[in-house]
């Protein structure tokens, strides 16, 4: 991610994550075997690898909503600390869920 960041002419606050992340997440699990990581790295010209255990997708939504729930209400709490009238959602974040 900071490669890419690096490689544009934007400041970070004025980016999304979708913007400059690699897609689709490329990942693998604890269980898989060394070889075929290496491989889909060497495959996918990446230098790390996610390592990821399965976790159920209600799970993944209740964190997901959580997390947007908190950066709403810190938002908000900064607006308010520095006198900004209003706050706007951005595009894709909130309560879509």
């Amino acid at each position: 991610m900071l490669i890419a960041l690096g490689t544009r002419n934007q400041r970070p606050a004025d980016l999304t994550v979708a913007e400059v992340m690699r897609s689709p997440v490329v990942t693998c699990g604890p269980t898989d075997d060394v070889a075929l990581a290496l491989s889909t790295m060497r495959d996918r010209k990446i230098r790390r690898l996610r390592v990821v255990d399965h976790v159920p997708y209600d799970e993944v939504m209740t964190a997901f909503k959580g997390i947007c729930d908190h950066h709403q209400l810190m938002t908000q709490q900064a607006a308010q600390a520095w006198g900004t009238a209003k706050v706007e959602a951005r595009p894709g974040v909130g309560h879509a869920l």
